[in-house]
C-alpha cells in the first residue's frame, strides 16, 4: 500500500488561493427602533454598528506574504507581498461601508491590533487589525448633539 503525505509546501499555494476570501471583511449590523430611541437628539439617527478586520501572514516576522486590503471602491480585497493587515485598513473598510449605508459620522470607534507567531511552522506569523464603530446620520450641527462624532469625508472616486 502506497501512502502520500502532503507537506506544508503543498498546502501553501492552496492557502494563498483561498486567502482572498476572508483576509479582509466588514459587517454592518442595523440597529432596530428600540436601540434608536436612546439617540442623543432628534437630529441624530443611529443606523447600525460596524465591525471590520484585516489579517495577513508574514514570513520570518517581517516579510509580508498576503494580507487583507481595501480596493478603490471600498470593498474588501487581497494584497500580495504588502503589509496591509493594519488598523488603518480596518478603519478604511468601516468608513467605506458607513458611507454606503448613508452615515455622515462615526461614534465609539475602537480598534485592536494583534500579532501571533506560530511555533509549529517555524516561519509564519499572523497579523490582524480590527476595528468597530457605530454609524450615525447627523442632520445639522454635530457639535451640539454629538461632539465626539467623527465626520466621514466624501468617497474618493
Amino acid at each position: 500500500m502506497i501512502t502520500h503525505r502532503l507537506g506544508p509546501y503543498t498546502w501553501l499555494p492552496l492557502l494563498l488561493l483561498l486567502a482572498g476570501c476572508h483576509t479582509a471583511q466588514v459587517q454592518f449590523v442595523p440597529l432596530g427602533q428600540q436601540a434608536a430611541e436612546g439617540r442623543p437628539g432628534k437630529d441624530v439617527e443611529v443606523l447600525g454598528h460596524l465591525f471590520a478586520n484585516s489579517w495577513g501572514v508574514n514570513a520570518f516576522g517581517a516579510l509580508p506574504c498576503f494580507a487583507g486590503d481595501i480596493n478603490r471602491h471600498g470593498k474588501p480585497s487581497l494584497s500580495l507581498f504588502q503589509n496591509t493587515a493594519t488598523i488603518k485598513t480596518a478603519i478604511a473598510l468601516i468608513e467605506a461601508e458607513a458611507r454606503r449605508q448613508g452615515a455622515t459620522h462615526l461614534i465609539d470607534l475602537d480598534s485592536e491590533w494583534v500579532s501571533n507567531y506560530y511555533v509549529a511552522t517555524f516561519i509564519f506569523s499572523v497579523l490582524e487589525g480590527g476595528a468597530s464603530a457605530t454609524a450615525v446620520r447627523i442632520v445639522g450641527d454635530a457639535s451640539v448633539h454629538c461632539p465626539e462624532a467623527i465626520p466621514l469625508s466624501p468617497a474618493k472616486e
